[in-house]
């Protein structure tokens, strides 16, 4: 009933945060949505993401 998601964005500079933004849906055609996040990464997390997705 629930997951970890994790990425790695690839930045423009090293200095520069990244604002992501993530979704999960139980649908192929992206209609029924689970849940989303946003979040800001920087070079000092090595520009990566996680996301706790529960109640699946």
């Amino acid at each position: 009933d629930a997951v970890v998601i994790w990425t790695r964005v690839t930045a423009e500079t090293d200095e520069d945060p990244v604002e992501v933004t993530w979704a999960v849906y139980a649908d192929p055609e992206l209609t029924s949505l689970v849940a989303y996040g946003d979040t800001t990464t920087t070079g000092e997390r090595d520009f990566t993401v996680k996301g706790d997705v529960t109640g699946l």
